[in-house]
């Protein structure tokens, strides 16, 4: 008897895993061409504007710091940036006690803290629409494998742990999480870190040298802080790839 096409969703979201490193791209457009009136503002940023940025990149840290401590302790065998989806393994420990999708909850804080530095309402709404619409599917996709996958452990474990937003107290686990890997989170993280820093260092230049007495100096301070952050980022791929090591051979 032929296997059951999947569910329309199900389809979706595995074209939006598949593509979710393309898909936001026209997204991401869009967004900045909607911020940049209120980026290139030349009147001084009001303190109100100042709180939501802070706001915003405290966020984002938490969603860094999030994303770091999920990569850090899960077994190597998961959460890998694939095409297809795959797992070696359940994850039901550590952050997996609370929400079942603790890395797409760090994604959202990140998001979150990126669209507050614009602070306008189409930026905002448009960036949130999108990503609740791309992970809408792409976690129903997963489900869908990961309950062929896993069956009945994935079912019990399903109940008792909500599907996005976290609960307030940890499930019961099954195996206590592994000792946190600060290395391997390092290997896991760099380039999303670099991504979101990158990101938020462009957003608040734009709006510190429009409105700056002197915009050069001003803009000259945020090429050097995108310099810095280049620097350390060929650091660790560097260390990632090996290449400082080959350099040292003989």
């Amino acid at each position: 008897m032929p296997e059951a096409s999947p569910a329309l969703d199900v389809r979706l979201g595995r074209a939006f895993f598949r593509w979710r490193s393309l898909a936001p791209i026209p997204v991401i457009a869009l967004v900045l061409w909607l911020s940049l009136p209120a980026l290139w503002d030349a009147l001084p940023e009001a303190p109100d504007g100042r709180l939501a940025s802070l706001a915003g990149l405290v966020l984002c840290l938490a969603g860094q710091a999030l994303r770091a401590y999920v990569r850090g302790v899960v077994p190597a065998d998961t959460s890998a940036p694939t095409l297809r989806l795959g797992a070696g393994s359940l994850n039901t420990a550590g952050a997996y006690r609370f929400t079942r999708n603790p890395l797409y909850l760090g994604n959202l804080l990140l998001c979150a803290g990126l669209l507050l530095q614009v602070r306008r309402a189409a930026p905002l709404a448009l960036g949130l629409g999108f990503f609740f619409v791309e992970y809408f599917f792409v976690i129903r996709a997963e489900e869908d494998f990961l309950r062929g996958r896993f069956g009945e452990s994935y079912e019990r474990w399903a109940a008792s742990v909500p599907r996005f937003f976290p609960r307030l107290t940890p499930a019961p686990a099954a195996a206590p999480a592994l000792p946190f890997d600060a290395a391997r989170a390092l290997r896991a993280e760099h380039n999303p870190a670099m991504a979101w820093l990158t990101a938020f260092i462009v957003l608040r230049g734009l709006r510190a040298t429009a409105s700056a007495p002197a915009p050069g100096a001003v803009a000259a301070a945020y090429l050097a802080g995108l310099s810095g952050l280049a620097l350390a980022y060929l650091g660790v791929k560097g260390w990632k790839r090996g290449w400082w090591a080959a350099l040292r051979s003989p």
